[in-house]
């Protein structure tokens, strides 16, 4: 039940008041209209007669609403005079949204489900007979892509940076049986092991998607909400890390600008050179 700009499926349930169309396979949203909560209403509503003139009805019990904002909301929604339920966080192809935006609750279930993956390749990981190098593709190839799992927008702080380095050791270290305990520098086993660094692997996901973004028509929801600018009063406080900050750092390491960064985009010549090591970030 999205509000899609530009659809790609041509098959429409009902339009909304300003003419674009909703489907019964994703989710309503209110991006467009943030501070318009009578318009979504009127997106509910708009789709809940349609599915009862095609013998259809919405299970309200099973159909929550979430607001993302910094501070606590009254904002509610209803069918038919029968409140939503609001959640706190929802599950959405595979990411967790939580109703204060920020990516925390993501980078715990990704680390949760990438131990929970190299608790399953241990014998593998741990095994004598087996070379380091086909243990190395083990971890690029499960682990690292279930722990970055959509990692191409995440606006990553030192301390989630922290996590990600942190669950990777856990997993490297079981390839060459050394614990903490032993104090053996994150670098040295990284290239023992030969694995992809987590953060190298974020970083080039993240650059890749930017350069996606500057090619992309200007008219897609990605490249205007990249460009969008609000206006209002910013409130108290030290601003959020941007997605934007993270690549500007990406870029600044090296040697590039964000500007001289778009336009090698658009000529598809924005490339990561390989660091030293394999290492990217703060060396812990």
């Amino acid at each position: 039940m999205r509000v899609r700009d530009n659809p790609f499926d041509p098959t429409s349930v009902v339009n909304d008041p300003k003419g674009q169309p909703l489907y019964d396979y994703d989710l309503i949203r209110g991006r467009h209209y943030p501070a318009q909560t009578k318009i979504l209403q009127e997106h509910i509503n708009q789709l809940n007669r349609q599915c009862e003139a095609h013998g259809m009805r919405i299970n309200i019990k099973k159909t929550e609403a979430i607001t993302i904002s910094r501070n606590e909301t009254t904002t509610a929604f209803n069918i038919e005079g029968n409140a939503l339920l609001k959640a706190t966080e929802f599950k959405y192809l595979g990411s967790f949204f939580t109703k204060d935006g920020r990516i925390d609750r993501e980078i715990e279930v990704r680390c949760q489900k990438a131990n929970s993956i190299s608790y399953q390749l241990a014998p593998l990981l741990k095994h004598e007979s087996i070379p380091i190098a086909t243990k190395a593709k083990l971890i690029n190839s499960i682990f690292l892509t279930t722990l970055t799992y959509q990692c191409q927008t995440w606006p990553l702080t030192q301390g989630l940076k922290n996590k990600l380095v942190t669950c990777e050791m856990r997993c490297l270290r079981k390839v060459v049986n050394k614990t903490r305990r032993d104090k053996i520098r994150n670098k040295v086993i990284r290239a023992q092991v030969g694995a992809t660094p987590v953060l190298q692997h974020v970083e080039n996901q993240q650059i890749k998607w930017f350069g996606h973004l500057m090619r992309m028509p200007i008219d897609q929801p990605a490249h205007r909400a990249y460009n969008s600018r609000y206006s209002g009063k910013r409130p108290r406080g030290r601003p959020r890390r941007r997605w934007s900050d993270s690549v500007a750092d990406t870029l600044k390491g090296h040697n590039k600008s964000l500007c001289e960064a778009s336009h090698l985009a658009v000529e598809r010549r924005l490339h990561l050179p390989a660091t030293p090591n394999g290492t990217s970030g703060r060396e812990k």
